[in-house]
């Protein structure tokens, strides 16, 4: 039996074609088998034989023998060769004569590269302009989907940072107050103080300290003002400790008319006129 590594026994030139030859002998050892590819010499091709694979197995019948050889054909030069018939004779042992197996003569084609290309059949231009396509629209949905996050990642951050810039700006709403705009001066400050302090609101007195002291929290103000503190601290207690009693704001009031009072007074001019040199 044979095979090829190409059914079609055609080959570029440089490139190998292999040819695999097996024989099978019953009754016979494998150093009775003789070779099957001697060294061929033909123009235009090279032979390159691989080592032979020897089995031989015991059977109840007796020997079972194979060799199996492999030889890698390569052509130097383009066209079509012409391999021999190969002869093996052997024995029949059922009809007592000697016979021949064979194999016919073979026929490879040696092909040219640029030959060879030129049969391997090119895609039809209406699918490479398709395919194309369907890269670069491929592409365009790709670049868009990637705007469109990016587009709708920049809308988010900037309805976040007008969230986080606008909260402080308002005094949360409590006891059904309405949100008050905190860019307020001082005098205003201290109108919503009391107002908040009268109406018993702590979130709002907080809020309108804050402003009126220009502080971020509520131990700057203690730290500049310390008649607040107690009251400051009464304040943070019902703010942070989720106090169940009301929030009275009649001492925090009169806390901060001390401060206002005490600020007032050390801010009048001193007076530095001297006393007569003789009193009437």
């Amino acid at each position: 039996t044979e095979q090829w590594s190409d059914n079609r026994r055609e080959v570029k030139v440089g490139e190998p074609l292999t040819r695999t030859i097996t024989l099978t002998a019953k009754g016979s050892t494998v150093a009775q088998l003789p070779e099957l590819m001697p060294a061929t010499t033909l123009d235009g091709i090279k032979t390159y034989p691989d080592q032979p694979q020897l089995q031989e197995q015991k059977q109840p019948d007796g020997l079972l023998a194979s060799r199996t050889e492999k030889q890698a054909l390569i052509a130097t030069k383009a066209g079509n060769y012409q391999l021999p018939e190969l002869v093996i004779p052997w024995f029949n042992t059922r009809t007592g004569k000697q016979e021949l197996a064979r194999l016919p003569a073979v026929t490879i084609t040696a092909l040219a590269v640029a030959e060879a290309e030129a049969e391997v059949p090119s895609p039809p231009l209406a699918a490479t302009e398709s395919k194309a396509a369907d890269n670069d629209g491929a592409e365009q949905i790709r670049f868009w989907q990637a705007l469109s996050v990016f587009l709708a990642a920049g809308w988010f951050l900037t309805v976040l940072w007008l969230l986080v810039r606008n909260k402080p700006g308002l005094l949360a709403a409590d006891d059904g107050n309405k949100p008050v705009p905190r860019q307020l001066n001082q005098q205003n400050a201290r109108q919503s103080l009391q107002q908040a302090c009268q109406q018993h609101q702590p979130r709002s007195a907080r809020q309108a300290l804050l402003d009126y002291f220009a502080a971020d929290n509520l131990a700057q103000i203690a730290a500049r003002a310390p008649e607040l503190a107690e009251p400051l601290a009464g304040l943070g207690q019902h703010l942070y400790a989720a106090q169940t009693q009301s929030w009275q704001g009649d001492r925090l009031w009169q806390a901060f008319l001390a401060v206002e009072s005490r600020s007032q007074s050390a801010a009048k001019p001193a007076d530095s006129s001297l006393e007569p040199l003789f009193k009437i």
